[in-house]
């Protein structure tokens, strides 16, 4: 796969970009559009002899309020060589490469994922004055 990779694309394929990062865990919170703070939701938890865990259905709970996060792993994080913009690179395989993004009628990954590259310069991990650019699929035949 990786020699037919370098043989279509060749050892650099993106020119004006460079990779930045690569799979990195990031962790946003979700925050309520009327109030503007970190949702939560009343979750039940049991005590148990290792700490607490979530209460199975029909067991005695204590509810706590807990914060809600979405949570993922980004592929690649990629930076213009010029502007320092941002772009994230996802890789997907497909039975079909060529129809993928075609056949695609709805992906909440990428751009939950592109939210959370935007948490991650709002958070400090990259320069603050860097734009987020968007996303692109690296699409390879399984």
């Amino acid at each position: 796969m990786l020699e037919g990779y370098v043989r279509q694309w060749g050892k650099f394929p993106f020119k004006a970009w460079k990779v930045v990062d690569v799979e990195i865990a990031v962790a946003a919170p979700v925050i309520s559009p009327r109030s503007g703070k970190v949702y939560r939701t009343r979750v039940p938890i049991v005590e148990t002899s290792d700490g607490w865990r979530v209460a199975r259905n029909g067991e005695k709970a204590e509810l706590v309020s807990m914060p809600w996060y979405q949570i993922g792993r980004l592929d690649a994080v990629l930076q213009h060589r010029t502007s320092n913009d941002l772009l994230l690179h996802e890789f997907k395989t497909s039975g079909n490469p060529i129809s993928f993004t075609r056949d695609l009628h709805l992906d909440t990954q990428i751009p939950g994922y592109t939210r959370l590259l935007q948490y991650a310069v709002k958070s400090g991990r990259y320069d603050s004055q860097v734009k987020v650019q968007g996303y692109q699929y690296d699409v390879i035949g399984s």
